[in-house]
């Protein structure tokens, strides 16, 4: 019997010890899987910041470029409708002077340029305004993705989106500039549609921001 006993001690000391050690090594492998999923999360938050902030960067450089172009065009045109009316008015001198009659001489235009003919003109135009347009649309893509880079509450939304789509194996139907724009419009819609006084100022908010979804 004291030599069962004796035993029995030993034994009891050393599962103590047993426990202890599973409980802290436990503790220490939660700890650890805490703190990776902390810097996954981190990092997940960070490539969304630095990703947005390029595109945003890449977005202001083409709304320059667009931009430019569309100053091109405009002085081009501008240039164009100067020779077309100096063609008209050298057209107006000949006629005078054939009847005999005084007309002023007109001046060559300083730029470089050519009497467009009307379809011409009006196709250049169109450019002009497609291209300026395309660079406002750019301007704003930038303007969003920077709010999206500023965002945590963006971010979070458009992760938690895909990392629904990554379990559902799809991929993810909108992206993190449409995200804000459609926040930031509705947000703007709202505003508009308590500021205004009847039927045509909400109808003139919609045509502005969009409707409800």
């Amino acid at each position: 019997m004291g030599n069962n006993d004796h035993v029995e001690d030993c034994r009891g000391p050393a599962q103590v010890l047993f426990m202890r050690a599973k409980r802290t090594i436990s503790i220490i492998v939660a700890i650890l899987i805490a703190v990776f999923i902390a810097l996954r999360v981190y990092g997940a938050y960070q490539q969304e910041q630095e990703d947005a902030l390029e595109q945003a960067t890449i977005a202001d450089q083409k709304a320059k470029e667009l931009s430019e172009e569309s100053a091109r065009l405009k002085r081009q045109s501008e240039c164009n409708l100067l020779w077309a009316k100096y063609e008209n008015a050298r057209l107006e001198k000949q006629i005078a002077d054939l009847r005999g009659a005084l007309a002023r001489t007109p001046v060559e235009p300083a730029c470089t340029g050519y009497a467009q003919r009307l379809d011409d003109a009006f196709e250049s135009s169109s450019k002009q305004l497609q291209i300026s347009l395309a660079a406002l649309d750019a301007s704003e893509f930038a303007r969003y993705e920077r709010m999206y880079a500023g965002s945590r509450k963006y971010q979070t939304r458009y992760l938690v989106i895909r990392l629904w789509a990554f379990l559902t194996g799809t991929n993810p139907r909108i992206k993190p500039a449409e995200i804000v724009a459609q926040i930031e419009r509705a947000a703007d819609l709202d505003f508009c549609a308590k500021r205004a006084k009847n039927d045509s100022e909400r109808k003139t908010c919609e045509d502005m921001f969009g409707k409800r979804n």
